[in-house]
């Protein structure tokens, strides 16, 4: 099924609806802690239309700083203290926002049961723990993890046989989701989809064969020997496009929290400079 738009425009206004109705205890009147947040759904509905547009950075963080707030304020007229579904979708628009290491700490506070079936395969694509049960958490966790890891790196038609297989699973996952109709699973299903697709994009098998010097077999063994993570940090990726890589010098001033550990391990296990490029 394809992505339906007008499902997810009005998702956020439904949120707004739901604060002007009078019948409604969670949106009542004198409730302040729930007055942006048909904004913050609306950031996260709005990038899920435009996935390839780079201009809702500023939005997103916005968005998952409010979802990761709001749950923490325990006061009684805060009816959303702990939730759980909030900070997951903040944990999802720190992700999008390009602040994985935020979006893991983002997921440590909450209590996976209480979450949906939807909630939790996003739940597990985010952490990248290939662990879950395939009976409880579905395919897509698990085929993604094998992507990444390289399982299939080594027949160019299997792997692409896989990444099909695991496309095919998240569009029935989206599918079931839209017939079910509520809108938190929407929105979770279809930001499975953009998890895993950047995932996948920002490999750091995919990746780092490319712009290293170093082969496939070379990079899926430091991947599956956990010397590196899985996927690269924007910083990381920048680094790839400058030829840092590769052997070209340069001087790299980073933000705390920026990535520059796992930036330096990266370039010390670059074949180039270790002379290990396997022909």
């Amino acid at each position: 099924m394809s992505k339906n738009e007008d499902v997810l425009r009005r998702i956020w206004a439904r949120k707004k609806e739901l604060e002007l109705s009078t019948h409604r205890e969670l949106y009542k009147q004198e409730d302040n802690w729930s007055k942006l947040l048909y904004y913050t759904f609306a950031a996260l509905s709005n990038y899920l239309m435009n996935i390839e547009n780079n201009h809702f950075s500023r939005d997103l963080q916005f968005s998952a700083k409010y979802f990761e707030l709001l749950p923490t304020i325990n006061d009684d007229s805060n009816l959303l203290a702990g939730d759980n579904e909030l900070m997951l979708f903040g944990s999802a628009a720190y992700f999008f926002a390009d602040y994985p290491g935020a979006a893991n700490v983002a997921l440590k506070p909450i209590d996976v049961g209480s979450l949906s079936f939807y909630e939790k395969v996003l739940y597990a694509v985010i952490l990248n723990d290939g662990t879950f049960p395939e009976k409880t958490f579905g395919k897509v966790p698990t085929m993604m993890n094998n992507i990444l890891l390289g399982d299939f790196s080594e027949d160019s038609l299997r792997r692409t046989l896989s990444e099909k297989l695991m496309r095919n699973s998240i569009d029935k996952l989206t599918d079931s989701a839209y017939k079910d109709g509520i809108d938190e699973n929407i929105l979770a299903a279809e930001c499975v989809s953009a998890v895993v697709l950047l995932k996948i994009k920002h490999s750091t098998l995919r990746i780092m064969s490319e712009v290293s010097g170093g082969t496939d077999d070379y990079w899926k063994q430091v991947i599956q020997d956990k010397k590196v993570e899985r996927t690269l940090w924007a910083s990381q990726r920048a680094l790839g496009e400058h030829g840092v890589f590769s052997g070209r010098s340069a001087v790299v001033q980073m933000p705390t929290g920026a990535g520059k550990t796992a930036s330096i391990s990266l370039i010390l296990r670059s074949p180039q400079l270790s002379n290990q490029v396997q022909h």
